[in-house]
C-alpha cells in the first residue's frame, strides 16, 4: 500500500465524539479541527446532527450519527425513525448497531429486515452496520459478514467502542475476514484506535474508513512523525 500523506489519511478518518457530556462548544471545536484538518466526516450523538450540519455546511467533512446506539437491541421501527430523523435534520451517512440477540437467536431475516428498514428510510445514503466483533468468534464474523453482504448496507462496522476492544491482531484477521466473506460490502474499523500505525494497518488489511475519538491526535502524530519530529501528545480540550 502506497504510504499516505497525513492529509490523504485524514481522508480516511471518521472524527467521533459521542460523549453524552458534550456541550453546544464542544461541538463547535470539535466541528473546526475536523474542518481544519479536511477529516472525510464526523460522527455525533443525533441531538448534535442538526448544529454539527450548520457548523460543516461549507466544507467537504460530512457528517454521520449512530442509529440504535450502543446496544442495537431497539425494534426496527424505532431504529428507522432515528434515521429518518438524523436525516432530515442533515445527517449524510448512518451507523446502525446490528440487533445482536436477533444473530444469536439464530433470527437472520430480522437482521436483514430492520437493514431494509432504515434503507428504506435514508435513500442512498450511506448505512454501516456496526456488528461489535469483541463479542464473536471468527466464525460468527464471517457469517454476519457473508449475511451483510447480502443487505442493503454499504460497509461493515467493527466496534462502537462502548462494549469493549478487540486487539491489534485480532482486527487484523477479523478485518481480512470481512473483506474476503463481504466483497460487495466496505469496511470501517473502529473501536480502540489511537495511533498512525495502527490505522495505516488496518487500511492496508483492507479496511476504507477508520473511526476514532482520538483522530486529530493520530493525524498529529503521524505528521510530527514524517518531520522528523519528536511527538509529545497534547491534550485537545473538547
Amino acid at each position: 500500500m502506497k504510504n499516505k500523506s497525513p492529509r490523504e489519511l485524514a481522508r480516511s478518518m471518521e472524527f467521533t465524539y459521542l460523549d453524552n457530556t458534550a456541550t453546544k462548544e464542544d461541538m463547535k471545536v470539535f466541528c473546526q479541527i475536523a474542518d481544519d484538518w479536511n477529516m472525510f466526516s464526523v460522527v455525533v450523538s443525533p441531538c448534535y446532527v442538526k448544529l454539527a450540519s450548520e457548523l460543516l455546511k461549507d466544507s467537504e467533512v460530512k457528517v454521520g450519527t449512530v442509529v440504535g446506539f450502543p446496544l442495537g437491541t431497539n425494534d426496527k421501527r424505532v431504529k428507522a425513525l432515528e434515521a429518518k430523523i438524523a436525516v432530515e435534520d442533515g445527517a449524510d451517512e448512518i451507523d446502525m448497531v446490528m440487533n445482536i440477540p436477533a444473530y444469536e437467536n439464530g433470527d437472520y431475516q430480522l437482521i436483514l429486515e430492520e437493514i431494509s428498514a432504515v434503507r428504506a428510510e435514508i435513500g442512498d445514503r450511506i448505512l454501516k452496520v456496526i456488528i461489535e466483533t469483541n463479542y464473536f468468534q471468527e466464525d460468527d464474523i464471517r457469517k454476519i459478514s457473508k449475511l451483510i453482504d447480502k443487505s442493503d448496507a454499504d460497509f461493515i462496522k467493527t466496534n462502537t467502542g462502548f462494549t469493549g476492544n478487540n486487539t491489534f491482531n485480532e482486527m487484523i484477521t477479523y478485518i481480512q475476514i470481512m473483506t474476503t466473506a463481504a466483497p460487495h460490502t466496505e469496511i470501517k474499523a473502529s473501536g480502540g484506535i489511537k495511533n498512525q500505525k495502527t490505522c495505516l494497518r488496518y487500511l492496508a488489511a483492507g479496511a476504507s474508513r477508520i473511526g476514532s475519538s482520538t483522530a486529530n491526535l493520530i493525524l498529529e502524530e503521524y505528521q510530527n512523525l514524517l518531520e522528523n519530529k519528536a511527538y509529545k501528545p497534547r491534550k485537545i480540550s473538547l
